[in-house]
């Protein structure tokens, strides 16, 4: 005997058929059932089985599988489901009636790829989308923190330009930060400082971490803790501290004059301040005229002082390329040399950075020679 479902050979006992799971047999009496029968027709027990669903299975070679997914965009986050056509169905018509009252109908779409597959795209549920009023606030908040996805890599680059890591040690690489004053040089370093560690995925600093590196820079005083105290684009919670909004948007400021080659350098650690005055002050007491003469000896210093007198570097570079005098291959001493013979005297500190910035700028190349420095040239 066969099934008469799938047309399988069937034991001499049991109830079901051992390929498709149909029952064939009473369980009461062993009598055979009828096609898709409910009840025996022997003894009337009632079969339990769903039969047409084990008909369908077993007469489909393969089902159509269909996919759902729903995403949020802003929450990230995605549903997959997936279900046979018999399912579908039902499910379909569950959906038509609660995308009604809580779907935006019209943007639903549906696929049927070549496989018999389907996927179904339907809008978010009115419920779980955010209100505009939140979008809006997130994106205010975007805004005013400064910081776009496009430009943290590029921060970051120019970051490691001032910065060294190492491990848990950082280093100042770059002194020449544009800084007017020794207050203003402590408080751009806190700035930069505190923005590369939030980009590096550190939001809190502590305070001995803030302390270390302006005691490095040697600009750690009264003012600049003055300052941090009662800086309002700072937050801190239990000595730790992080940037606001506000200094998020400042830090970028501060980068971008660091690399903007028309703004002069400044103020940086190891400037001497002016002695005329504090000398004044200490001559006035023993002799009126010596006072006087060291006035004007320091007035005289100033005006043949050759640093006093000395272009910016980057200006003497532009004015070199423009010349074509980096039309063959220049190192550092090259230009150092040149210089000389224009009556100017400078170190190679003073065009590292400039060249750099030139280099960025497309307006130089730079290859490293057999001995390890670098050239340049046009």
């Amino acid at each position: 005997m066969n099934c008469m479902y799938c047309s399988y050979g069937l034991p001499d006992r049991g109830y079901y058929c051992p390929n498709c799971s149909a029952q064939v047999r009473c369980k009461k009496c062993s009598e055979t059932l009828e096609p898709n029968a409910k009840t025996c027709v022997m003894c009337g027990t009632k079969v339990k089985d769903e039969v047409e669903t084990l008909t369908s299975k077993a007469n489909t070679t393969e089902l159509a599988v269909n996919t759902f997914e729903l995403s949020e965009t802003i929450k990230n986050r995605t549903i997959r489901a997936k279900f046979t056509d018999n399912v579908g169905t039902v499910f379909a018509e569950t959906l038509a009636l609660f995308a009604g009252n809580r779907f935006n109908t019209g943007d639903s779409q549906r696929k049927v790829t070549k496989d018999n597959r389907s996927h179904f795209s339907i809008p978010l549920a009115a419920s779980t989308l955010p209100d505009k009023e939140e979008v809006d606030e997130e994106e205010e908040k975007d805004n005013r923190s400064g910081i776009a996805k496009d430009g943290i890599s590029n921060d970051l680059e120019k970051i490691n330009m001032i910065f060294r890591f190492d491990d848990d040690r950082v280093t100042l690489k770059e002194p020449r930060i544009k800084a007017n004053s020794k207050l203003d040089y402590g408080k751009r370093i806190i700035y930069i400082f505190l923005y590369a560690n939030e980009l590096r995925g550190t939001n809190q600093v502590s305070r001995d971490n803030i302390n270390a590196i302006l005691k490095e820079a040697n600009v750690y005083d009264s003012n600049i803790r003055y300052w941090i105290a009662n800086n309002p684009d700072l937050t801190t919670d239990n000595n730790m501290y992080e940037l606001r909004n506000s200094g998020q948007i400042k830090s970028k400021q501060i980068i971008s004059e660091i690399f903007d080659a028309n703004k002069p350098d400044g103020w940086m650690p190891g400037t001497k301040t002016t002695k005329s005055s504090s000398v004044k002050k200490t001559k006035r007491k023993n002799d009126n005229e010596n006072i006087i003469n060291v006035g004007k000896e320091d007035e005289e210093a100033k005006k043949t002082s050759p640093k006093s007198s000395l272009p910016n570097p980057t200006k003497v570079l532009n004015r070199l390329i423009n010349e074509g005098y980096f039309a063959k291959v220049r190192e550092i001493q090259d230009i150092i040399s040149h210089c000389k013979t224009l009556g100017y005297t400078y170190k190679s500190n003073d065009f590292s950075m400039p060249l750099l910035r030139l280099v960025r700028g497309l307006k130089l190349n730079r290859t490293t020679n057999q001995a390890g420095r670098y050239e340049y040239k046009a």
